[in-house]
């Protein structure tokens, strides 16, 4: 059973590759909607304050941890900062901010090849290449175009689940506890995540070679957001993979408006090109 933990390592970092296979960005790095540490709710309801993660006496470390997952998926939307680690990922980011109704906006970065901007409604996406990420030959007459279509299109494959809510927020999410799993542990010295305090809740294994960590950093004052999982799987040899997911800018309004139709181009009218055709690939 102790290998569960890193198990679950590879499942998270597989999913933050899928999100940073042609993902977003444009999130505040403000921290809270109104900067005041009470957030707007995405549902009109107002500003609500709380006593963050900070009281942890009568809770264990992972109903803090629990409490932390609640906190961010009810607020409706978030700022995410995604980055990877490793063979072949390192030099990957991906800046997003998305909402329960699956509207995006963001940017995609591959050290080395380029970017990609992004505006998301659902399963329709407008993605704009940059010069750097169309290659060699160039996007002609499309460079500096916005390409539409939908995600059940093969070419628009690698950026499903970009702008799925759940998605982003089930990538931090607990695996069922089962015996010899190992134990959580609450540091006592107090993070900042982005100038905001946190409380350290993290656990770490060592397994047939590989040595497996997970780490959630949950804001201290106000509402006991998650700010920041990490998870990372290193083997004996040093070579190591994992994932870091940052939120932010909790319930606030994402602004993703369309891109100018004059500015747009279907996927299906490129012909023969295919500006992601390369996405999820090592850079060369």
């Amino acid at each position: 059973m102790r290998r569960r933990v890193g198990t679950r390592t590879v499942a998270v970092a597989a999913v933050a590759v899928t999100l940073l296979l042609a993902s977003c960005g444009g999130a505040d790095d403000g921290g809270d909607a109104d900067g005041t540490g009470r957030t707007e709710r995405s549902d009109g309801s107002g500003t609500s304050e709380g006593d963050g993660a900070g009281d942890t006496a009568e809770r264990s470390e992972r109903q803090v941890i629990e409490e932390g997952l609640a906190a961010l998926e009810e607020a409706g939307s978030a700022g995410v900062t995604i980055s990877l680690s490793g063979s072949e990922l390192t030099g990957r980011t991906a800046e997003l901010h998305l909402n329960d109704e699956n509207h995006c906006v963001g940017e995609l970065s591959y050290e080395g090849r380029g970017s990609i901007e992004l505006v998301g409604r659902g399963e329709e996406l407008w993605l704009r290449p940059d010069e750097d990420f169309w290659g060699e030959e160039g996007g002609g007459e499309f460079a500096g175009m916005y390409v539409h279509g939908t995600t059940d299109h093969p070419s628009l494959a690698p950026f499903l689940g970009t702008c799925d809510w759940a998605e982003v927020v089930a990538m931090a999410s607990l695996t069922e506890e089962v015996d010899g799993d190992p134990p959580w542990v609450m540091r006592e010295d107090e993070s900042t995540v982005r100038g905001r305090p946190a409380l350290t809740v993290q656990r770490s294994d060592a397994a047939d070679g590989f040595t497996t960590e997970e780490t959630y950093l949950l804001a201290a004052e106000g509402e006991p957001y998650l700010l920041r999982y990490s998870s990372s799987l290193t083997s004996e040899d040093g070579a190591s993979n994992g994932a870091t997911v940052d939120y932010d800018s909790f319930g606030s309004a994402v602004d993703a408006p369309l891109p100018p139709a004059d500015q747009t181009v279907e996927i299906d009218d490129l012909g023969d090109l295919d500006p992601f055709e390369a996405v999820g690939q090592p850079a060369s």
